[in-house]
């Protein structure tokens, strides 16, 4: 493992440390520069240390990330396979990757640590998405996103009467999304004296966190996603739960469909003029039929009557307009006219979404 690798695996054990995560984290106050200190000590020469946030340049980028997630089980083999799936599809060897496995510190369940590295630099994102993407179908919680070192500029008022200096700060982690030349917001610890900004300290990506919906990605990536369709026999999983979607032909009160579904356990409902959604503790086939007889007691007539499903895809692999892909999550949801019956095999037009060559989408097409 080369040296960047290691150096970044340290800035993100040292990052992800209690220690670091309440401060970056949990501090309750966050300040913007400029803010001029106002207190007697400071005017009298004294160093103070503030948490605040600046903006940045980024001028230089690292080519490797690393990053950590927690998961219920160890698999050290499936996540060797996921990654070294990866490594093949940009011809790197097994060697630009390093994954292991420790018990969790700070819960249960085990810590995988990840990095990867040995990459130009213009196929970090995608190769950081992919290796993130995958490593989530592993984790039993949300991970923080993968970090990479960058050199920065940092432009601040560095006094009273307006003067603007620039000072430069190497080794910030930042988001493996980051590219050559974006402003950034960081969250960093400043050393202040009488008025002015004597250094940087323990600067870091203020973006970063363990719940993002696009995994790190800009959301503008996200059109560029492509759409492939495909006619694929699926399987309709064990219903874990019942979902309905109604149409009706007149407006209802929730007190009506509630008084309609009140032998059932209504988990969630949803009434809209004419419209309604509930979601049921699951039913058998008995109190399905129940609840059919149930439903015409609302006083409005069925329009339409859409249900909940789970699906399944028969492998973990499927070919689209000739190319192959890796089924991360073979479930999905969706919402069909019919209630199938579990087990039986349905053929069905499916929409795949995808991104830097990873679906990251399922659902039936309309």
């Amino acid at each position: 493992m080369n040296k960047e690798i290691k150096v970044l695996i340290i800035a993100v054990i040292l990052l992800f440390s209690a220690g670091p995560i309440v401060w970056f984290f949990s501090s309750p106050v966050v300040k913007e520069l400029p803010q001029p200190p106002v207190a007697e000590e400071q005017q009298q020469g004294l160093l103070s240390v503030e948490q605040v946030n600046v903006t940045a340049r980024i001028d230089d980028l690292t080519p490797a990330f690393s990053f950590k997630g927690v998961s219920k089980a160890e698999d050290l083999d499936a996540a060797k396979i996921l990654l070294s799936e990866v490594a093949q599809d940009y011809n790197l060897s097994d060697d630009s990757y390093s994954v292991d496995v420790t018990l969790n510190p700070y819960g249960n369940g085990y810590e995988y640590h990840v990095a990867f590295s040995g990459f130009n630099l213009s196929q970090m994102k995608e190769i950081g998405f992919r290796t993130f993407y995958r490593m989530s179908s592993l984790f039993s919680e949300p991970a923080y996103t993968p970090l990479s070192l960058a050199r920065v500029t940092v432009v601040f008022n560095s006094s009273d009467n307006g003067t603007v200096s620039e000072r430069i700060i190497p080794g910030v982690a930042v988001l493996y999304s980051r590219q050559k030349n974006d402003t950034v917001r960081l969250s960093c610890k400043v050393v202040m004296a009488a008025g002015k900004i004597r250094s940087f300290q323990s600067c870091v990506d203020a973006e970063i966190r363990n719940d993002d919906p696009f995994l790190g990605l800009p959301a503008s990536d996200l059109f560029q996603a492509q759409v492939h369709y495909k006619n694929e026999t699926i399987l309709p999983a064990v219903h874990v739960e019942t979902g309905m979607l109604a149409s009706l032909s007149s407006n209802v009160t929730e007190e009506q469909v509630r008084s309609a579904l009140n032998w059932t356990t209504i988990k969630s409902l949803d009434v809209h003029n004419t419209s309604f959604s509930a979601v049921l503790a699951p039913l058998s086939d008995d109190q399905l039929d129940r609840l059919n007889s149930s439903l015409q007691a609302i006083p409005a007539s069925l329009v339409r009557l859409d249900w909940k499903t789970r699906f399944m895809l028969p492998g973990e692999k499927i070919v689209l307009d000739g190319k192959e892909y890796r089924v991360m999550n073979r479930f999905f949801e969706d919402w069909v006219p019919e209630l199938l019956p579990v087990g039986s095999n349905v053929t069905r037009n499916i929409a795949f979404s995808t991104l830097y060559n990873e679906i990251i989408q399922i659902k039936l097409a309309q």
